[in-house]
């Protein structure tokens, strides 16, 4: 019995300390997790947010796991980032297909971390604001634009008026 004591007095600690980082590294990868979803969540109106393909790219680490619906995320990821890489297949088709694959990869996501939400749920329950839609579509056509004048694509009109004021013939 002596014995046992001691076993337990010298082993105890060492336990209690193992159990203790085997929950905190639990912890972590679940944090890890959600903050990838919760990051997918919050931009997936704007995927051209830094956020948002930070997220992107830290999924195999964040559910990298033997877990079924882990790997399940990995596998939607996979074919979403297919989708993201393919420029052989019409842009008209290619994003209505990326919309879904997104969808299924945060229902995955959702599934994995024990959300309650519907496909449906993750598709309507985002808002952006039709101005920063605007300011977005503009600075896009901006800059494709002074690209095609740096580029020689595009030429700029120039239309000389009459001013009428002032001693220039």
């Amino acid at each position: 019995m002596e014995i046992l004591t001691l076993i337990a007095i010298f082993l105890g600690p060492i336990v209690a300390v193992q159990v203790s980082q085997y929950l905190e590294r639990r912890r972590q990868k679940h944090a890890g997790k959600e903050w990838v979803f919760k990051t997918l969540m919050r931009t997936r109106s704007t995927v051209m947010n830094p956020a948002h393909i930070e997220a992107l790219n830290m999924i195999d680490v964040e559910f990298y796991s033997r877990n079924k619906k882990d790997r399940s995320v990995v596998a939607a990821w996979k074919l979403y980032l297919d989708n993201l890489g393919d420029y052989r297949t019409p842009d008209d088709v290619k994003y209505a297909k990326r919309n879904d694959l997104f969808l299924d990869l945060l229902y995955s996501m959702a599934q994995a971390l024990n959300y309650d939400f519907d496909k449906e749920h993750i598709k309507n329950t985002s808002y952006i604001p039709q101005g920063y839609v605007d300011v977005e579509k503009d600075q896009h056509l901006i800059r494709k634009g002074m690209l095609g004048i740096l580029k020689g694509d595009m030429v700029v009109p120039i239309h000389v008026t009459n001013g009428g004021g002032g001693d220039q013939p």
